[in-house]
C-alpha cells in the first residue's frame, strides 16, 4: 500500500467508528426486546383472567 491510501483507510475507518448508527441500532433492539418481555407478561397475567373468567361463565351456563 502506499503511503496516501493507508492514510485514506486510516481517516475511513476513524469516520466509520464516529457514525453513531450502531448505537442507535442496539438502543431500539434492547427497547424492543423489554418491549416483547412486557407483552409476554401482561399477556400471561390476563391470559389466566380470561381462562377463570370464561370457566366461570362455561360452570354458570352449565348450571342452567
Amino acid at each position: 500500500m502506499s503511503r496516501i491510501s493507508l492514510t485514506k483507510f486510516y481517516v475511513h475507518t476513524i469516520n466509520l467508528l464516529k457514525i453513531e448508527n450502531g448505537q442507535a441500532l442496539s438502543e431500539y433492539s434492547i427497547t424492543l426486546v423489554l418491549l416483547v418481555i412486557v407483552t409476554i407478561a401482561a399477556i400471561t397475567a390476563l391470559g389466566v383472567s380470561v381462562k377463570e373468567l370464561l370457566q366461570n361463565s362455561t360452570d354458570a351456563l352449565t348450571e342452567i
